[in-house]
């Protein structure tokens, strides 16, 4: 027990920490207690400086009357602004620390250093781009929060008889870590008092941003009742509040700065709409109304209260919440879209492709669902739907065969009757037959029936279906190749047979055109070796520098003539009228093409299209 200690003896204290008390003991002057460190700023009513508090170990802010404030009676404005600021206890609002005066006898104030920066700060760099502020952290939504917590911050001052009457960007405080701080309540005055005129009318003019002559607060800002020097009420800060929320939405002031332009300004009729002011930045028509209320030229017509100010921007920010929300899920269906067309388009194909074509289109649906105006996800679209599938898909196969099949139906209804115009003439051309030719037009009669029949009978087919249609090929070659019996063929014959090759062809099937084409060319070789290699007599040959049609068939009278003459008319008319309904067609077609090409440009922004274009 001989290292025990009697509990009664005092406590050993460093020689450190006894100093340290006996600094707490003495108070001490101003400049023992405060190490000035730097330079904050100025207000109305002072200088501020960042100062050491040795006292308590923290750096606080110091705010002491300039050399214009020397006049006892605006000592005691200074000390009112301190009273007022320490006796609202509000997070939005520093806490004063400590008042005092220094060695000149000056008064001065302490109170909790902010960091941060000015509204005014970030609305002039977001209106000159300025690299250095971080545009998405200071977007409008969060401007909007911020400002609706100043709103709540001035009608808890208003609660206790305060306006602050100076409410402008410079003096609001956007801290580090989303606080929100009201400055400079050198010009706030109680509400209930009644001899403030007075008082003000006695203030030192200074800048822009003090009071000027009769007027408290800054010339752009200020409520017009503050302007014509008239009572005032809780709501000339809604004004002010208003002017706020106005320059946070457009990045412009509200009034001109120049002072005389200012004060002239707030006391017109001026445009409030922030979505006049600044179009291109898409402010919604609730913030317009909001605006123009709070910033009315007589105060009944604006808000009754900051609160209620505060609830129409709440109001507005819960929807415009959801409507992040929205675009934020568009976003999200946008990349996976985005995704799904990369990965299809670049290497899927066959029913792979068709379902992630589908996924992808999905996908963008649902993005466009969410937020309409999402260009991202109007580009995925165009690109979708611009870019085809490699391999038709099978229900666009199953769809362009019901239109071919209804193609195929009228090209082969009017090819029947076409060919059915023969058995017209077929009376005419046996009158002036020879009974050595009436076998051949027997012959004929019976080529054109075989390919009218089979005509009709293709109308009636299914589009698939192959056989039948070459069945229907090579009759009508095969009747149009007999007429090389009546003036051989090359002379009525060609015209014939290319205009039949030509209907085959306009078909869709593109793998059956080699043989109409052959078809179409044997229908007028074959008839030509038959003459060079003597099995029919020839048709024509030249004699005497002319050329002479030999009579094989039929006798070349007046009347044959004319019935050729008729027969050539008709089917230059009937094949006119049928390429004609088959350019109609064809029309249609690319009309309604161009027609689905300009309407999803308009998906995407005029610019977009002209680079695009410009590119291609």
């Amino acid at each position: 027990m001989d290292d025990a200690t009697d509990a009664t003896d005092p406590p050993t204290v460093p020689r450190a920490e006894r100093r340290e008390e006996a600094d707490l003991e003495a108070e001490g002057p101003h400049s023992v207690r405060y190490r000035e460190t730097g330079r904050l700023g100025s207000g109305s009513m002072g200088e501020v400086s960042l100062c050491e508090d040795r006292r308590i170990g923290r750096e606080v802010a110091l705010k002491v009357a300039t050399g214009l404030m020397r006049e006892p009676s605006l000592h005691a404005r200074f000390l009112q602004e301190a009273r007022i600021q320490a006796q609202l206890e509000h997070p939005s609002i520093v806490p004063v620390y400590d008042i005092g005066r220094d060695e000149n006898g000056d008064p001065y104030f302490t109170m909790k250093r902010v960091r941060g920066l000015t509204l005014r700060r970030v609305i002039d760099a977001l209106r000159k781009g300025d690299t250095l502020i971080d545009a998405h952290h200071y977007s409008r939504r969060r401007l909007l929060t911020a400002f609706a917590t100043i709103c709540l911050t001035v009608h808890y001052a208003h609660t206790r008889n305060v306006l602050h009457r100076d409410l402008k960007p410079s003096n609001v405080m956007l801290g580090e870590y989303g606080e929100i701080y009201i400055l400079d309540w050198g010009v706030a005055r109680s509400a209930t008092r009644h001899d403030e005129l007075s008082e003000d009318r006695d203030a030192t003019p200074g800048s822009d941003d003090a009071a000027l002559g009769d007027i408290v607060g800054t010339p752009g800002y200020i409520a017009p009742e503050q302007v014509r020097g008239e009572a005032i009420d809780p709501r000339s800060d809604v004004y002010s509040l208003g002017a706020v929320l106005f320059e946070s939405l457009t990045l412009e002031r509200l009034h001109s700065r120049d002072v005389a332009v200012a004060l002239s300004a707030t006391l017109d009729h001026v445009d409030a709409r922030p979505s006049a002011r600044a179009p291109d930045r898409d402010i919604p028509p609730e913030l317009d109304a909001i605006c123009m209320k709070a910033t009315a030229q007589r105060a009944d017509d604006r808000f009754g209260s900051a609160r209620a100010l505060h609830d129409a921007v709440d109001r507005f920010l819960e929807g415009d919440r959801d409507l992040e929300r929205r675009r934020q899920a568009a976003r999200e269906h946008t990349q996976q879209a985005r995704r799904l067309a990369d990965r299809v388009l670049a290497t899927a194909s066959g029913a792979r492709e068709t379902a992630g074509r589908s996924e992808a289109m999905t996908e963008v649906s649902r993005a466009l669902a969410f937020d309409p105006t999402n260009i991202d996800a109007r580009r995925v679209l165009f690109r979708l739907l611009t870019e085809p599938p490699r391999e038709l898909p099978d229900e666009v196969v199953s769809e362009l065969d019901q239109h071919y099949q209804t193609q195929q139906q009228r090209g082969a209804r009017g090819g029947a009757l076409l060919f059915g115009m023969f058995f017209v003439f077929v009376p005419l051309t046996l009158v002036f037959a020879d009974g050595r030719s009436a076998w051949y037009f027997a012959l004929m009669t019976l080529l054109f029936a075989i390919a009218a029949a089979s005509l009709f009978h293709a109308s009636r087919l299914p589009f698939a279906q192959m056989k039948g249609r070459i069945f229907t090929i090579v009759t009508t070659s095969i009747a149009l190749s007999s007429l090389s019996g009546l003036v051989g063929p090359l002379v009525l014959v060609p015209g014939l047979v290319m205009t039949n090759t030509i209907g085959f062809l306009l078909r869709p099937d593109r793998i059956r055109r080699k043989p109409v084409i052959a078809l179409g060319l044997a229908a007028i070789v074959v008839p030509q070796i038959l003459e060079w290699t003597g099995v029919v007599p020839p048709s024509a040959f030249f004699q005497g520098g002319q050329l002479v049609f030999v009579n094989r068939v039929m006798d070349f009278s007046v009347a044959t003539h004319t019935t050729l003459f008729f027969i050539t008319l008709a089917f230059i008319l009937a094949f006119a009228l049928f390429f004609s309904r088959t350019r109609d067609l064809l029309s249609n077609a690319e009309e309604r093409l161009y027609v689905h090409a300009w309407q999803l440009r308009q998906l995407l922004p005029t610019s977009g299209v002209r680079a695009r274009r410009g590119a291609s």
